[in-house]
């Protein structure tokens, strides 16, 4: 099997656990990467699927104001649905959760993103329940500087039309790094064998 087949096959079995789908707006997953959302092209749609938070929370698209308030937390109901109008396919989607309570905003995508350094949101293919009937993609962000408890269940909201794309961490891409480059080591070790062999034969 050639180097790069290899490579690819190798990054693919590593990070393919960890999109599980889920059928229900359940706290999401503490084993996903941070990750990255981009739209499939149309309309794009967020259903808010439930808080338990003691904070003051609401939704904005993008670090402005101008595409958002969405879903005040202790106010909007189960399955309540907001359109954010039409995207070209792999437009980058990148939330933000606005902690009215704190003064704090988090993002979603890796934990540089954040003032804290800490990834706040999670992800993880949705399949569509009793109260959001519809497949897309299940965010669950932490509302807490720091990190708070990690259950990433304080804001959840399932976003439509849209494709979720791991973003692996520092040490992720180290383990990874490392493969590829023992990989690519074992390939010119062989072919240097059997170079040696070969010039062995022939005289």
């Amino acid at each position: 099997m050639p180097v790069l087949r290899k490579v690819v096959v190798c990054a693919f079995v590593l990070l393919l656990p960890a999109f599980p789908r889920v059928a229900s707006a359940e706290p999401v997953s503490l084993s996903d990467p941070a990750f990255s959302l981009a739209a499939l092209g149309g309309e794009v749609g967020v259903y808010f699927a439930g808080s338990e938070a003691g904070y003051d929370t609401q939704l904005f698209l993008g670090s402005d104001d101008s595409n958002g308030p969405y879903f005040p937390n202790h106010s909007t109901a189960l399955g309540a649905f907001e359109s954010l109008g039409m995207f070209s396919p792999g437009a980058d989607l990148i939330f933000r959760l606005a902690v009215l309570t704190t003064g704090y905003n988090y993002f979603t995508g890796a934990g540089s993103g954040n003032s804290d350094g800490i990834v706040h949101a999670r992800a993880q293919a949705f399949s569509g329940d009793a109260n959001i009937p519809v497949a897309g993609v299940l965010i669950g962000f932490e509302d807490m500087h720091h990190g708070g408890d990690f259950d990433f269940n304080d804001f959840s909201f399932v976003v439509t039309n849209a494709r979720l794309s791991a973003v692996p961490e520092p040490g992720t891409l180290l383990l990874v790094g490392a493969g590829v480059a023992g990989l690519v080591g074992a390939g010119r070790r062989g072919r240097r064998r059997k170079a040696l062999s070969q010039d062995k034969s022939a005289s």
